[in-house]
C-alpha cells in the first residue's frame, strides 16, 4: 500500500489505488487487479477503500471508492492546521483510465523495456459533510503522466483540474487546483525511491519522500515521510510512515501490505493494511 508513502505516489505505484493518486500509474505490472484497504486513525473511525483495474490492449481501466474519513477528528483552518473537534465525512467514487507505451529494447539485467510512458485521467463523485450541516456533493478530475527511461522515473499530476461542489444551502465552491511533480529511481520493478513536491496553497509546498526495498521475492519493506514547508507553518501536517508487503503466489499473485504512521497533528499513530489480488 502507498500508505507508507503519504498515500500518493507520483512516479510509480502499480496498485489499483493509483486511481486516487496519479492515474497514469494505473498502467502497472498486472493485466487485471483488485485491491481492498482499511486504515485506522486515532480519534476517528475506519477508512475503507476498494479499487479494481482491467486491461484492454494498451489501455488500463479502473473503478474504485474510498471513504476518506469518518468520525471525530480535528477541524482545520484555511491552511490545513487543526482547530477543533467535529464530525466529518468524505466519500469519493470514481473511475479512470491510462494509456501506456513502451520500447522494444530491453534492460538486460531486468528484462523490462528500456523506456515506458503512460498518460492517465480520473474523475470522482464526492460527497462531504461536517457536523451534519455543511453537507454537499460534487465532482473533480485529475490528469497525470508517468515515464521511465532506464532506471530513472518522472511524473506530473494536475489535481482538481476541473470540479465543483454544491452545498445544501445552495452555494457552490470549486476544488483547489494543485500541481505535483516527482522524480525517482526504480530498479527492475523491485526497489524504488521517489521524491515529489505538490503546490496547492500559495507560499506552501507539500513534500513526500519514500521508497521500497525488496528484501526477498516474498517480502518488501517501505518507508516514507510526508511534510509541508512555507508560511504559515504547516508542521502539523507531517506524517512519518513505515511498512512493507508480503507476496504470495497461490493460483494468482497476492500482495498483502501494511504500514504504521506517526501523525504529528494528533500526536498519535495510525495503521493501515491492504490486500491486492492480481492476474498476469
Amino acid at each position: 500500500s502507498s500508505a507508507a508513502f503519504g498515500n500518493a505516489c507520483i512516479t510509480y505505484d502499480p496498485e489499483p489505488a493509483a486511481l486516487f493518486a496519479n492515474p497514469a500509474n494505473l498502467d502497472g505490472l498486472y493485466r487485471h487487479s483488485a485491491q481492498f484497504s482499511i486504515e485506522r486513525l486515532p480519534m476517528s473511525d475506519f477508512r475503507y477503500g476498494a479499487a479494481g483495474t482491467f486491461r484492454w490492449r494498451q489501455f488500463q481501466f479502473a473503478l474504485g471508492a474510498v471513504q476518506h474519513c469518518a468520525g471525530n477528528i480535528q477541524g482545520r483552518d484555511e491552511v490545513g492546521n487543526p482547530t477543533e473537534m467535529l464530525d466529518y465525512s468524505n466519500t469519493a467514487v470514481g473511475g479512470g483510465a491510462s494509456f501506456g507505451m513502451e520500447g522494444k529494447r530491453k534492460i538486460k539485467r531486468c528484462g523490462t523495456a528500456l523506456w515506458k510512458i503512460s498518460f492517465g485521467m480520473s474523475g470522482y463523485f464526492v460527497a462531504q459533510g461536517e457536523n451534519f450541516s455543511d453537507d454537499g456533493s460534487g465532482y473533480t478530475t485529475n490528469i497525470g503522466i508517468s515515464a521511465r527511461y532506464g532506471y530513472f522515473r518522472g511524473g506530473v499530476l494536475l489535481r482538481n483540474l476541473y470540479g465543483r461542489m454544491k452545498w445544501n444551502d445552495g452555494s457552490t465552491s470549486e476544488f483547489q487546483r494543485a500541481i505535483a511533480a516527482g522524480i525517482g529511481l526504480e530498479f527492475c520493478e523491485s526497489h524504488w525511491i521517489e521524491a515529489s513536491a505538490e503546490a496547492k496553497v500559495i507560499g506552501r509546498v507539500r513534500w513526500r519522500i519514500g521508497g521500497q526495498f525488496l528484501a526477498a521475492p516474498w517480502a518488501a519493506f517501505r518507508a516514507g515521510i510526508d511534510f509541508s514547508t512555507g508560511t504559515p507553518s504547516a508542521i502539523d501536517e507531517t506524517r512519518i510512515a513505515g511498512g512493507g508487503a508480503f507476496y504470495i503466489k497461490y493460483a494468482i499473485p497476492i500482495e498483502i501490505s501494511y504500514s504504521a504512521q506517526y501523525i504529528y497533528a494528533i500526536r498519535g499513530f495510525g495503521i493501515s493494511s491492504s490486500i491486492s489480488l492480481n492476474t498476469f
